[in-house]
């Protein structure tokens, strides 16, 4: 799961910010702060890792509310000399999903430790996740001069917070390398020593530290598979078949290798740098496993989960009247919250009726309307079925009349319930304010996995409703399987709610079935422009609902009301 975002250079960003990300996590500031260029960072780094789409205008996700318009053209102040930087931090103990994927045809990652290079055998494996409690992987986007195009000039991967090693390209991508490698990162190292039954894990002395893939690595050395120059102390192992620094996904690393023994004449004969997977040693095999499932899993784990992204726009659309389903949804329909109305169609019945609950209830958004979906066939009156129904001849045969009802186009129609009335109506019937919210909702109660993210959701609402939106961000916040929000807002109400339900959790005053919440489940973030650059400011809040750090520039005056 992200846990923090890093943007270095990119838009009205230039010196880097960091967003920590909770469950529930708000973004203030001025218009024109930083606030959006936060959402569409993840916009682009999901271009990057998914389609090498370095040099992006429009996006997957954004529809028509992201457009980038290009490098030179998000790239901060338009200069091209420094690259964008975007960095994610990972948990990889939220969820068993995270588990690092394997590059090994015969899926052993790790080989059983036999007392040297020489001992391995491929004896029942276990990958490295079990050791990884965090990963950070960072992506620097550089413009080459010469070749005028984006690249990919570095990719650095941090395991619990230290550096494992990095990828670098040239600006002609020519030379691609591993450079820093970490053979001896504490990962690797505490997991020697369980391999090795070499005391407790991590209290090994200087002398005793070691570890399974350092070794493995001067194996093949001596085996004459690396071309010149890849040793510790060039601390650098070239690579190919890749376009520059970006790993290739699902694949193991290309590290460059030559037949033992052609070293020599190597450049004379370029099928020597040709091997196969079944001409390798064992530790070669191995070093390029390992190599692999630390370097690129942490990026296809991220990948994976911006995968999922999901971006709700600053103005949701109402579904036409004649609204259908599309034939081939789009990630991009959220941007404008039609796939808010695509899931209702097609969700089962109870999920439609929590969304109704949420919207109509008197302790929770209290609308006063409710949702329900209806199961809708088209009659052509001009039809024989038509003329047969509103005539006395419709029993007349009653088989007939039921396989012509079966071929009418069928489907089915959301309509709002005033719960003061017996009226239904159309989306398009109501104040537009309800149309705003209802994919919030929507968003905020699926409960499929990723990070998601709304600009605005208290547009068009009235106060009432919006602090009852931080309800409902509560609730999302107090599932089992909780997955981020990344709201950008300027609504104070959805604020003082969230604080005052922290201080009522820490006081056990929560009204009677409130879930509750706790300060580590919010992170509030203020952005501001200062110096042309965007600065942001994390505020802590302590456990009565208070903010430890002062605010930038005052706080909202409502506050004492909602806290006295």
């Amino acid at each position: 799961m992200i846990t923090s975002i890093s943007i270095e250079n990119f838009k009205g960003i230039g010196d880097r910010i960091t967003v920590p990300i909770r469950p529930i996590t708000l973004l203030f500031g001025p218009n024109s702060a930083g606030k959006s260029s936060v959402m569409h960072a993840i916009h682009y780094a999901r271009e990057v890792l998914e389609r090498h789409n370095l040099d992006a205008d429009q996006t997957l996700t954004g529809g028509d509310y992201v457009d980038l318009g290009g490098y030179r053209n998000f790239i901060h102040d338009r200069i091209t000399k420094k690259p964008v930087v975007l960095e994610f931090d990972l948990d990889f103990t939220s969820s068993a999903s995270f588990d690092l994927p394997d590059y090994t045809p015969d899926r052993f990652d790790i080989i059983e430790w036999d007392g040297g290079a020489d001992g391995w055998t491929d004896n029942p494996p276990e990958g490295m996740s079990r050791w990884i409690s965090s990963a950070t992987v960072s992506i620097s986007i550089a413009w080459s001069q010469q070749d005028e195009v984006a690249y990919v000039s570095d990719y650095t991967i941090i395991l619990n917070d230290e550096k494992f090693c990095s990828i670098t390209c040239d600006p002609g991508r020519k030379w691609i390398y591993l450079t820093d490698v970490n053979f001896l990162h504490p990962v690797l190292v505490n997991a020697t020593q369980e391999m090795t039954g070499t005391g407790e894990i991590g209290d090994a002395s200087d002398k005793e530290i070691s570890s399974f893939l350092l070794d493995c690595y001067y194996t093949v050395l001596e085996q004459g598979f690396l071309t010149s120059g890849q040793s510790p102390d060039h601390r650098r192992i070239a690579l190919t078949g890749q376009r520059d620094a970006l790993p290739r996904w699902s694949r193991p690393l290309a590290i460059s290798l030559i037949r033992p023994g052609t070293r020599k004449d190597a450049w004379k004969n370029p099928d020597h740098y040709a091997i196969r997977r079944s001409e390798l040693s064992p530790e070669a095999e191995q070093l390029i496993s390992v190599l692999s499932q630390l370097i690129v899993g942490p990026g296809e784990v991220l990948l994976n989960e911006l995968k999922h992204f999901r971006y709700l726009g600053p103005l949701r659309d109402a579904p036409a009247r004649a609204y259908s389903l599309p034939r081939f949804p789009s990630p991009s329909r959220w941007a404008n919250g039609l796939a808010a109305w695509d899931m209702l169609h097609i969700a089962p019945r109870s999920f439609v009726n929590h969304v109704s609950d949420w919207l109509s209830s008197d302790n929770r958004l209290n609308t006063g309307y409710g949702l329900n979906v209806k199961n809708i066939r088209e009659l052509d009156m001009e039809s024989p079925l038509a003329f047969a129904l509103t005539t006395d001849r419709a029993f007349d045969d009653i088989e007939e009349m039921h396989e012509a009802l079966k071929q009418c186009d069928s489907g089915t129609r959301i309509v709002l319930v005033d719960q003061n009335t017996p009226l239904e109506v159309l989306p398009q019937d109501v104040g537009i304010g309800i149309s705003q919210l209802i994919p919030v909702v929507v968003l905020a109660l699926d409960e499929s996995p990723g990070l998601c993210a709304v600009e605005q959701p208290e547009l068009h609402l009235h106060p009432g409703i919006q602090v009852s939106i931080g309800e409902l961000f509560i609730f999302r916040a107090s599932q089992k399987t909780v997955w981020p929000i990344l709201v950008e807002t300027h609504s104070e109400h959805m604020l003082l709610r969230l604080l005052r339900r922290i201080r009522e959790t820490h006081d056990n005053e929560l009204p009677p079935g409130h879930p509750g919440l706790s300060k580590e489940q919010v992170s509030v973030v203020c952005l501001e422009k200062e110096g042309g650059s965007v600065r942001a400011y994390p505020l802590r809040i302590d456990d009565t609902g208070e903010f430890v750090d002062r605010w930038p520039k005052g706080f909202f005056e409502e506050r004492a009301e909602e806290l006295f």
